[in-house]
């Protein structure tokens, strides 16, 4: 297989990757999931939140990588840090998603969630990487 072959092969399954549905059907506290640039990791249903917010897109930014949007009755509350790698927490009764329009959604289970965002290691201060 040529090369060109083998880059277009990659092309077109990135292009439909956006359509698929990841679903974790349990995930322990400790454990996390991954989409594209951010983490999800469940915590205790106790862990450490600040005030509830209506914005329901986990990863600040306008472009199109950073729209990883939380769906379902959810609540989503402000991290307690201003580490630029800390986000938002996520409580949900219920099964929710998180849609993305350039990688698999992922479906999780009820449960807390602490997003973290992937760190640039070519900025020499904490970064976060801008997908």
């Amino acid at each position: 297989m040529q090369a060109e072959t083998s880059i277009e092969q990659i092309q077109v399954a990135a292009q439909n990757h956006g359509a698929e549905l990841r679903m974790v059907r349990t995930i322990t506290v400790g454990q996390w999931i991954r989409q594209g640039d951010v983490f999800l990791r469940r915590v205790e249903a106790n862990h450490p939140r600040g005030k509830e917010t209506a914005n329901r897109q986990l990863a600040p930014g306008k472009t199109k990588g950073s729209r990883h949007i939380v769906e379902g009755d959810v609540t989503i509350c402000a991290p307690t840090t201003t580490d630029p790698l800390v986000g938002p927490i996520v409580k949900a009764d219920e099964r929710f998603t998180v849609a993305h329009p350039e990688h698999a959604h992922v479906s999780l289970p009820s449960g807390t969630y602490a997003t973290t965002f992937q760190r640039d290691f070519a900025q020499e201060e904490r970064a976060r990487v801008m997908d």
